[in-house]
């Protein structure tokens, strides 16, 4: 049940001065069903239409200066308005009265520095050795991501809302319009929902409780793939599929019969992307075919002509944008 606000006529009050700088004048008013202090200035100002710098009704000079919430008993307070003329034409709203739930966004940015092995540069070729194979310890390199934290005052935790976004990547593109009219665009995948958590301890009968929403945000420049948060394996390997009344599997070999020594690069459906390579199954060699079903359930291709890479889905992807960011 919301909160109910009342004009009361016994606290009313003043001063009347020849000055007119000197006037001062209170309106009082009862609010029963707030769960504190903010809560039944939320009220009056809702239900009588005031605000800070509101004009006195009977004196246009007196503004609303601030107001002063007291607890009477348990869900009744008593709300004075305190009016009068501002120096400067209006009175400097201060923080600590204003509504929590209408504090502006606080934002923080941190880089974070991370070194990964990597099997492709940064123009997307692969890491390969002059005979075509990728190196058994593929070298590693730095990459920068960056957290995004952003902290706003809500009524309440929404648990059951958040939860399902939490541990997610975004489906669609993300876009922010910063203060100089730059457009920054978010590219779908590559921002993950971390957490969405009260930011510090409060009490069932608070009126707002502060949330804080973590990211983690990829640059698609920094990186080889479009997927950053996802899996994403080289295809490659020494065995593969030949077809001799049914497709069966055997082993990678020259088309000498020898034993490959090392993996070889696949095309996403267990082929080798060298076409001089067979399959050997005892003394027999066979062209290469598809596996059966072709890519593994779950993958899907990325890559180039001379590298395919298996991406599987690790995390869900939900939409952010009007939601959570």
């Amino acid at each position: 049940m919301p909160a109910v606000a009342t004009e009361k006529w016994s606290n009313i009050g003043g001063t009347l001065d020849a000055e007119i700088n000197g006037n001062t004048f209170n309106r009082a008013f009862d609010v029963v069903g707030a769960a504190d202090g903010f809560g039944a200035v939320s009220a009056v100002r809702s239900a009588f239409n005031i605000n800070y710098n509101s004009s006195h009704l009977n004196m246009e000079a007196l503004k609303l200066k601030t107001f002063q919430p007291r607890t009477v008993g348990l869900g009744v307070h008593e709300v004075t308005a305190v009016y009068s003329v501002p120096p400067n034409g209006s009175w400097q709203t201060p923080e600590d009265d204003a509504d929590p739930l209408d504090a502006p966004a606080e934002i923080s940015w941190s880089p974070n520095i991370v070194s990964e092995p990597f099997d492709r540069d940064i123009d997307g070729n692969p890491v390969l050795n002059s005979a075509g194979d990728a190196p058994a310890n593929p070298p590693s390199r730095t990459y920068v991501y960056s957290t995004l934290t952003i902290t706003t005052n809500e009524e309440f935790y929404n648990y059951a809302g958040y939860k399902p976004y939490i541990n997610t990547v975004n489906s669609d593109s993300i876009e922010v319009d910063q203060p100089n009219s730059t457009t920054v665009t978010f590219a779908a995948g590559t921002v993950k929902c971390v957490s969405i958590a009260p930011a510090r301890m409060y009490k069932a009968t608070d009126s707002y409780v502060p949330i804080t929403r973590t990211f983690e945000i990829w640059d698609l420049a920094e990186i080889s793939t479009t997927q950053p948060h996802q899996c994403r394996i080289l295809d490659q390997g020494s065995s593969g599929w030949y077809n001799d009344e049914g497709v069966k599997n055997g082993s990678l070999c020259t088309d000498q019969g020898e034993y490959v020594a090392n993996d070889k690069l696949l095309d996403g459906t267990g082929k080798p992307l060298d076409s001089t390579l067979k399959v050997r199954d005892g003394g027999e060699q066979y062209t290469p075919v598809a596996r059966p079903g072709g890519t593994p359930t779950g993958a899907t291709i990325e890559g180039t002509a001379d590298a395919k890479y298996l991406l599987y889905k690790r995390y869900k992807a939900k939409a952010f944008a009007g939601v959570i960011i």
